[in-house]
């Protein structure tokens, strides 16, 4: 809720949730001693009478340019054939998975986009009529040429714009493979997006493969208030699309907003790193008089089961300052009203030290990898070079500085951290290629308090049965096994929309290839595979042929394998240089295997005529 301040002084602040019959609770945990102040928001576990789901307005954005028409194999699977799959053909059966899943209750409108953007179709309750056309209209998409992104995006926003979403959850979700080449805004995107998108909207980007940019998804997402998510191959894009959707349909409150009040005196600002929605605190005078600073931070949806935890750090701490989360609770809400619930000074502290711990660390996570990626003139996310020549040493001090408690939470950080987060930082070529995505995804997650994999350590396959299965390979959807990522699992509506979710990905009749295939192949026919390996299975990013990574130390700093320094200067090349060296590099490697292969065959073909 992007109230102005002068608007805000004038309600009254003991405005409970009352349309939803349910207590939310704000906590404020503060030690002078770290300069950290933690605002804990718990919403409630579950809603107050059982739901299927709760009701969503739902626009798919889909990029059908020419390189998702590429195979997407069986993850897994041993054998060399092609099953015919391409990467259209998966993101089709997630969107077919969508339908399936909504009611009569949820709205969904379908944009795709190439060269120019189109609306497949308007945004429409999902009655039994409807989902027809809609699956029909999923089933013509084909691919063409070029990735407008933007005219995508704007498409999509548009299908929402002037909607009323009272009782619903509304959301874009964006997917694409590649970057935009094609009319890209003037000014750049996060500018524009700022500027029209409605305050209710949340807006989430899903990037696939190793051609991205990654930095403009999280960018776009955070503009929107949503999550990014990137999906490193086909076996992980099944399950990414389970959570993005889980996640809307267990929404407890849109257009969250947590606001802080304090003495001028005292300085509080976000530990967790930079965003395109940071805001600076901006002084007001009270109704007694009195000069006061305030801080708004953005939250946007809440889930049911999970807590939202800022962490901040301040300077000069005076009387504790006053904490005010103000958001809409989607269900038995139809008239869109407004609930706010404040946190009580004179109540104790009652966070752990082992859970201040975690999200101190977590903030510290943050900071770092939003570090390696400062925000430019166009306020994109990019690589910065400089910190990432230093980036081994500063995740190893901050692995050093881990608390050493023994709890989940805590331990699942270091497991992320001497993991998939560490193999992301391997060397230049392993962090180019997927670790860049990755570290951003992550971030995403963290920062939201989201779970968008389960192919991290520790996390539960959406799919999981409930105790009691017999199945023994199967976990416990409450396994409290370490590993990153465990947001949402107190939420039993969560849970039961990612097995709903999964149930159907699995159960559907996988698509028709799409891909040429031989006649007597053993995919050729329709529903001939198991679809759960596209969502089961992935190739490893952590295990990493280790490499003896050459080292040259470049003013003091590490330089990993592949980082170049510019000939004329000496100084360290920035990231897009390193790139397009690299592109060249390939390109001219490409050129020459060419020229080999030419000249093997002419000579081949000199000999067979002198003979």
């Amino acid at each position: 809720m992007q109230v102005p301040t002068e608007q805000i002084k004038d309600l009254t602040l003991s405005d409970k949730d009352e349309t939803s019959h349910l207590v939310t609770k704000l906590k404020l945990h503060s030690d002078p001693e770290k300069s950290l102040l933690i605002a804990s928001l718990e919403p409630p576990r579950q809603p107050s009478i059982p739901v299927h789901h709760v009701p969503c307005l739902i626009v798919l954005v889909i990029d059908v340019s020419a390189s998702m028409s590429r195979p997407a194999p069986v993850p897994g699977d041993s054998s060399s054939e092609n099953n015919g799959i391409s990467v259209l053909d998966l993101v089709k059966h997630a969107a077919r998975m969508i339908v399936e899943a909504m009611t009569e209750h949820d709205c969904l409108s379908i944009v795709t986009f190439a060269k120019d953007a189109q609306l497949l179709q308007p945004l429409v309750y999902m009655t039994a009529e409807n989902k027809i056309t809609a699956l029909n209209n999923i089933n013509g998409m084909c691919h063409q040429s070029k990735t407008n992104l933007w005219q995508g995006i704007l498409t999509g926003i548009e299908q929402l714009r002037g909607v009323n979403s009272n009782g619903q959850a509304p959301a874009v979700l964006v997917l694409t493979d590649g970057e935009p080449n094609h009319m890209c805004p003037d000014g750049g995107y996060i500018p524009n997006i700022q500027s029209m998108l409605p305050p209710a909207i949340t807006l989430h980007t899903l990037g696939f493969g190793e051609s991205i940019k990654s930095g403009l998804l999280l960018s776009i997402a955070e503009s929107g208030l949503g999550n990014y998510t990137f999906i490193s191959d086909s076996g992980m894009l099944g399950t990414n699309f389970i959570y993005a959707i889980a996640h809307r349909q267990s929404t407890y409150a849109t257009e969250a907003t947590l606001q802080l009040r304090y003495h001028p005196e005292t300085e509080i600002e976000e530990a967790m790193g930079t965003s395109v929605r940071s805001r600076k605190a901006v002084s007001f005078m009270s109704s007694s008089g009195h000069r006061m600073m305030q801080l708004d931070i953005l939250l946007g949806n809440i889930q049911y089961g999970q807590s939202r935890d800022i962490v901040l750090r301040f300077k000069n701490p005076g009387s504790e300052p006053t904490a005010t989360v103000w958001y809409k609770p989607v269900l038995h809400n139809s008239a869109g009203d407004y609930a706010s619930t404040t946190a009580d000074p004179r109540a104790k502290p009652t966070m752990s030290e082992a859970d201040v711990a975690y999200h101190e660390s977590r903030a510290g996570l943050c900071s770092f990898i939003s570090s390696l990626f400062p925000l430019n003139e166009q306020m994109e996310h990019a690589v910065s070079v400089e910190k990432l020549a230093q980036a081994k040493e500063d995740l190893r001090e901050l692995e050093e500085d881990l608390p050493k408690f023994s709890d989940p939470l805590n331990m699942s950080l270091r497991e992320d951290l001497g993991g998939q987060i560490s193999a992301a930082l391997h060397d230049w070529n392993t962090f180019r290629r997927w670790g860049r995505h990755y570290l951003l995804s992550q971030l995403s997650a963290y920062k939201m308090q989201t779970c968008n994999s389960d192919k991290d350590p520790g996390d539960k396959d959406p799919g999981d049965k409930d105790p009691g299965d017999k199945d023994p390979g199967d976990k416990d959807p409450g396994d409290k096994d370490p590993g990153p990522l465990k947001y949402g699992r107190d939420s039993p509506l969560l849970d039961a929309c990612c097995k709903r979710l999964a149930t159907l990905f699995d159960t559907l009749p996988s698509p028709k290839p799409s891909c040429w295939l031989p006649p007597d192949s053993q995919y050729a026919e329709e529903g001939s595979f198991d679809m759960s390996s596209y969502r089961k299975s992935s190739s490893s990013r952590g295990s990493i042929q280790k490499q003896q990574v050459r080292r040259e130390t470049v003013g003091g700093r590490l330089i990993g394998n592949g980082v170049r320094r510019d000939p004329r200067n000496g100084q360290v090349c920035s990231f897009e240089q390193n790139e397009s060296r690299d592109r060249d590099l390939s390109r001219r490697s490409a050129v020459a295997r060419h020229s080999d292969c030419t000249r093997s065959k002419r000579v081949r073909a000199k000999s067979v005529l002198r003979s």
